[in-house]
């Protein structure tokens, strides 16, 4: 632009500067000796961006725990219908020299697996689309803690090893033929 494009043009100044804690006061006489100047405090509207952005983490935090508590919904109750063929193969398993606690490690061992790589596969669905909510809604990266990746799908682990204990249980207690043929 020229020097004198835009005198004619209405036109508003902007500035900043910092002012310690202390000096409250001369704000309040800049205000009163100046009152066409707005004067505003970054900070009072920054905590409010805080505020508001922590209940947006705390919001978002609590649908990645509905997410994943759906998941462990689902996969107990697959765990539930599998019960029955896991009962057959039980039974045929120690009809041909397994012993029950082979059994029973086997498939501990099985549904641990399975409840970890699910916990973990829902922990990283969840943090890609909290990190693509942020950066495309907020312009913002999103912060997960990364204890996450490995307490979550641990938990869920041993939840669903515990779960498969208590189902194999009642598998393993009936004699062999009772199982396959039940």
């Amino acid at each position: 632009f020229a020097p004198d494009a835009l005198e004619a043009l209405p036109h508003e100044y902007l500035g900043g500067f910092h002012l310690a804690g202390e000096s409250r006061s001369t704000l309040a006489a800049l205000s009163a000796a100046f009152p066409n100047v707005v004067v505003t405090e970054l900070e009072q509207h920054l905590s409010r961006v805080r505020v508001m952005m922590s209940a947006i983490t705390r919001t978002m935090n609590a649908l990645i725990g509905l997410l994943l508590l759906a998941a462990a919904m689902v996969v107990t109750a697959t765990a539930v219908v599998a019960a029955d063929d896991k009962r057959r193969t039980g039974g045929l398993l120690r009809a041909i020299g397994a012993s029950s606690g082979q059994i029973r490690r086997m498939w501990l061992i099985e549904r641990a697996m399975v409840g970890f790589a699910s916990a973990l596969i829902g922990v990283l669905g969840a943090h890609v689309v909290a990190e693509l909510i942020f950066r495309y809604q907020f312009g913002m990266s999103y912060a997960m803690d990364w204890l996450n990746y490995v307490i979550v799908p641990l938990a869920f682990a041993g939840a669903f090893a515990m779960l498969e204990h208590i189902l194999s249980n009642r598998s393993l207690r009936r004699p062999p033929l009772q199982a396959i043929h039940a």
